[in-house]
This record gives C-alpha cells, sequence and structure tokens, in this order.
C-alpha cells in the first residue's frame, strides 16, 4: 500500500475536502464561501437517492431547450462545494450562464469503501461497489426540464475529469463535448458512438495525475496511473475522431508557458476537434482557482465546447468567443 502524503493546495474550497486518489491525500485549505445560486435536487437512480445542485438562471424562458453543462466534483468534493469554489473567480460558470442562456448541474458522487465521496469512473481503485454513475448523469439529464439534447457538455477536474473521459466514453450518444482538467482515461475499450471534441488541460508536473511524455523512462512518482501518457491519450482521441496531426502554439500567463496543440475539423468537420493545453512546470491544478500561472479556465473551457456540436451556428475555436487563450 502507497504512503499517505499529505500537502496543502492554494484552492479556495467551501469546505475542507480530503482527495484520495492513489493512497494520496490532499488537503484542500478552507477559504470564504462564495454564494451559489443554484437549487438542490433529488432524483433516484438505480435504487438509490442521487443529489445534484441545478441552475437555471431566472433570464432563461420558462419554455424552450437550453444547453446543459455538467460540472463534475474531485474526489472528497460535493457539487455545491466545488460550485461555491469555482464561484471564487470573476469568470465562472454561474456568472456566464445567464449571459449565454445555459443551465448548469452540479452532481454528487456517492461515498465509497474509504468513506470518501469518488465516482466510479472505472479507475484508481477508489469505488469497489456496483454504483452506476453513467446511469446517474443519464437520468440527471433526463429529470432537468428543457434541455437541448444536443447539447450537453461535460467539465470534470481530477477525479470528476476521469468521470468525464467515462461519460464521453459510455455516454457518447448523449455528450456534445467535454473538457478535462487534471485527469485522464481509464476506459481501454472507448468507442463514441460518435466524433467527440474533447480538450484535455494537464500539468506537466503533475503528482498525482501524471502527464508523463515518455511512458518507458516515466519516473514512477510522478505517474501512477496505466500505460497511457496525456499525450497518448490526446493521440487516441485523434486517431477516434479521424483528426490530422495537431498544431501547437505557446502562451504565457503569469509566469507559466502553456503549449496549445488544437487538431482541428476531424472527419472534415469543423466543429470536431481535439486539443491538449499542457502547462509547462505546473501541478495537479485548476488554473483560475488554484495558484498555478493563472488563466481564466472555466471560460476557456466554455468557449472552447459552445460550438462543438451538430446543430448549425457559429464555430467557436479555443478562447475566441468569451477570452484569448492563455496568457492572451
Amino acid at each position: 500500500m502507497q504512503p499517505t502524503v499529505t500537502r496543502p493546495i492554494r484552492l479556495i474550497a467551501f469546505v475542507t475536502l480530503a482527495l484520495l486518489v492513489w493512497g494520496i491525500t490532499v488537503t484542500v485549505s478552507p477559504a470564504k464561501a462564495a454564494a451559489i445560486p443554484s437549487t438542490s435536487k433529488t432524483l433516484t437512480s438505480g435504487g438509490t437517492a442521487r443529489h445534484y445542485q441545478l441552475y437555471r438562471p431566472s433570464t432563461i424562458a420558462a419554455t424552450g431547450a437550453r444547453p446543459l453543462l455538467i460540472v463534475l466534483h474531485p474526489a472528497g468534493g460535493t457539487g455545491a462545494g466545488f460550485e461555491s469554489s469555482l464561484n471564487n473567480t470573476a469568470q465562472n460558470f454561474d456568472s456566464l450562464a445567464p449571459k449565454m442562456g445555459f443551465q448548469v448541474a452540479y452532481p454528487d458522487s456517492l461515498t465509497n469503501f474509504t468513506g470518501t465521496r469518488a465516482w466510479h469512473a472505472g479507475c484508481c481503485d477508489i469505488t469497489s461497489d456496483n454504483t452506476d454513475d453513467v446511469q446517474f448523469i443519464s437520468d440527471m439529464i433526463d429529470a432537468i426540464p428543457n434541455v437541448d439534447k444536443n447539447r450537453v457538455y461535460v467539465f470534470g477536474f481530477s477525479a470528476g475529469a476521469y468521470m468525464a473521459y467515462r461519460l464521453a466514453c459510455d455516454l457518447s450518444s448523449r455528450i456534445a463535448a467535454f473538457v478535462s482538467v487534471a485527469g485522464t482515461e481509464a476506459d481501454t475499450t472507448c468507442v463514441p458512438t460518435h466524433p467527440m471534441s474533447m480538450m484535455e488541460i494537464h500539468g506537466d508536473q503533475d503528482a498525482y495525475d501524471g502527464y508523463c511524455t515518455n511512458t518507458a523512462t516515466c519516473n514512477p512518482a510522478m505517474y501512477r496511473q496505466w500505460d497511457r501518457s496525456v499525450p497518448e491519450i490526446n493521440r487516441r482521441w485523434r486517431v477516434r475522431d479521424q483528426c490530422g496531426a495537431p498544431t501547437s502554439k505557446d502562451y504565457v500567463s503569469k509566469g507559466v508557458t502553456r503549449t496549445v496543440s488544437t487538431s482541428a475539423s476531424c472527419q472534415g468537420n469543423p466543429n470536431w476537434n481535439v486539443v491538449l493545453v499542457t502547462g509547462h512546470g505546473t501541478g495537479h491544478c485548476l488554473p483560475d482557482v488554484n495558484s498555478c500561472g493563472n488563466f481564466a479556465a472555466q471560460p476557456y473551457a466554455l468557449s472552447y465546447m459552445w460550438g462543438k456540436t451538430n446543430q448549425a451556428g457559429t464555430v467557436v475555436d479555443p478562447g475566441s468567443n468569451l477570452l484569448p487563450p492563455p496568457g492572451g
């Protein structure tokens, strides 16, 4: 069994969280909780009561289908706690929802055998029961009124990012695009039902969900997962989506260089592309919440996902809609 290491991270949090990932406990320091506009909802999935927060801005008409953004919390957290953490930033999903006319759902995972809340994402040995979180998310989409079923997007951080990959693989018929921050894919048999636009935002010094550009010579302390590095997983998504070779550009924000590698027009469709944002020298962090060379990751991720749908509309390249790319 691996030793437990406690490391403080400057994450603005709703409560003190313990992130249990591969035997490592990450302590998140508490701070003043930001207000959340969402309301608590409950549904029954697989015979179990499941909970989520839902924010439908009052500016959205009572009728009419609207896009849905699903935001997945890290291990040890809750939907409400993660929403509060994100809302401590100037540009957050809740503040953007009224302007862009979408709903936001923040679901809760269940408590696992270690006593920690964790997603059943097919990884990390942190879930040992038969919880079906994929079915829960599907049931949640059905339970939320007036969802545009062609525009359901997923954003996840850390263990929530693992779950984002799981949904993209196992619930792809209901997901238009997803963004993972500091996560990776655990599904070795992933076959999406349609081309899936995706973005991974990852620090190359991530000690919890290792980046590792060369798995053959990777330092085990930096890579605790499988035999696939983050760039390799991104390459596999390019293959799945039948994309061409990526083009890369560097951006600098607060002393941190980020390389944005984009494979555009997969299968000749400008609505489909695969993106990898590599933070050089950064670790396991959410850029606009943690202190890791801040850039506005929430609007950046949202602006990427917004145009990634089969519906007609303006194609949105990474960062071109709400804010410039990292460092712009």
